[in-house]
């Protein structure tokens, strides 16, 4: 521990002097400290930045009458006042910057009252930010800017204010992991925190303390060294009511239900279900077999087990373009399973709800034999069986001259 009053103040120094942060203190209008970090931000001396009449003649105009009201308020004891806020400032090559700045006073000589500065730079942040907003704020999608591994939030869009009722006030004590409302919570967190999600269902809380189903899917990002995450959060909650629907439609009637797995299960064609998402809702057994599933699989609660079944991204475009067509569509689709290759001649087919909104995408599909096979041995035979002919004109050419002699 140190007890001598001069070391302290002379680690203190060392301190400040050596921050990767900018220090600055103002007596009045008038710079009379900056540390090293920010004179090498925004390129200016020792010299340059102590002569100078007024630090405002750094900042922009239009940051100036707010800080300078923010200043005499302060020296004159006022403590009524923002202690953090962003802006924007003037660099020595004409570069504008942007400095996050938290603000205190402390009493220097004679009593008088001094404002400390500590900014840190946000310039490639809000560049980004700038980059995102237009997105944000069209986005019907809630959309929200959150640190990777705590999951504070650090910006909303207006749909996510519209769908999940929070405003950033309300989030202040809260992370994105604090809304989601799962069994499988830690695991979702982990798969956030690692890997890329795409459309992952889930329950999430909004601010009365109701659910709603959603559609998540995050994206790293990362600015000056942070983690950040990009969430979009899309709220299904008719859709998967309307997959309930569906669902309980298809199983009202048990002994029609039990016919008609049946017969699905025993035919030689593949059918399955996929809904907007392109989650799997229901695959026969001719299906499961071939991806060596086991289980009889009809998914009631619309969880994503797509992985289940790695259709390749081919099968998935032609299902948005039935869907967005609102068509049937036939199509002839490679499909890789356990690295082998099938060719899948597919019938896929929009479903409709009452108010004809597509809800989802049957598909029916017949295995076609790999002709190129077949096609290389016909080849070889006829390539074999012309030189064979060749071979045996040449024999009875030879004999025949022969006979001549």
């Amino acid at each position: 521990m140190i007890n001598n009053i001069s070391e302290k103040i002379k680690l203190k120094c060392e301190i400040i002097e050596n921050i990767t942060t900018g220090v600055l203190v103002l007596d009045g209008q008038k710079i009379i400290y900056a540390n090293p970090w920010i004179l090498n931000k925004i390129g200016y001396t020792e010299d340059e930045i102590y002569s100078a009449e007024s630090f405002v003649q750094f900042i922009m105009p239009e940051y100036v009458d707010m800080i300078v009201d923010y200043n005499k308020r302060r020296t004159a004891g006022d403590t009524n006042l923002p202690t953090q806020y962003e802006i924007k400032v003037m660099s020595k090559y004409k570069e504008i910057m942007w400095f996050d700045c938290n603000v205190s006073t402390f009493k220097g000589e004679n009593e008088k009252i001094k404002v400390l500065f500590f900014m840190k730079d946000i310039t490639e942040f809000k560049k980004t930010d700038e980059n995102y907003t237009a997105i944000f704020e069209i986005s019907p999608d809630a959309i929200l800017l959150a640190e990777k591994n705590t999951g504070e939030i650090v910006k909303i869009n207006r749909a996510f204010n519209e769908i999940m009722q929070y405003n950033m006030d309300d989030l202040k004590s809260r992370s994105l992991y604090d809304i989601i409302i799962d069994n499988n919570k830690d695991k979702i967190i982990e798969c956030i925190q690692n890997n890329v999600v795409r459309q992952k269902r889930m329950m999430m809380k909004i601010k009365d303390n109701s659910t709603i189903h959603v559609s998540l899917s995050v994206s790293p990002l990362t600015i000056q060294t942070n983690n950040y995450i990009i969430a979009i959060i899309r709220d299904v909650t008719e859709l998967v009511n309307q997959e309930e629907k569906m669902i309980k439609t298809m199983t009202k009637n048990k002994a029609l239900y039990s016919s008609l797995m049946g017969l699905l299960d025993n035919i030689s064609y593949f059918v399955w279900i996929r809904d907007l998402s392109g989650n799997i809702l229901f695959a026969n057994k001719p299906l499961r077999n071939l991806f060596g599933i086991k289980e009889d699989f009809i998914n009631v609660n619309g969880t994503d087990l797509t992985p289940l079944f790695q259709f390749g991204n081919s099968c998935i475009e032609n299902n948005q373009e039935v869907m967005k067509s609102k068509k049937e569509g036939v199509f002839t689709e490679n499909v890789i399973i356990n690295n082998e290759k099938h060719i899948f001649n597919t019938t896929r087919n929009p479903i409709f709800d009452k108010d004809k909104n597509v809800i989802g995408v049957s598909c029916i599909a017949a295995e076609l034999v790999d002709t190129t096979y077949i096609e290389d041995r016909l080849q070889s035979f006829k390539k074999y069986s012309e030189e064979k002919n060749q071979i045996i004109s040449n024999i009875i050419n030879s004999i025949k001259i022969k006979k001549e002699k």
